[in-house]
């Protein structure tokens, strides 16, 4: 992985995914 856009896109996308659960959760 030589290109950190990505790796910042991967992270975001996570955290969204986390932040989804969490409200789906609540």
């Amino acid at each position: 992985m030589d290109s950190p856009s990505v790796v910042l896109l991967l992270a975001l996308s996570v955290a969204t995914s986390i932040d989804a659960l969490a409200v789906g959760l609540s």
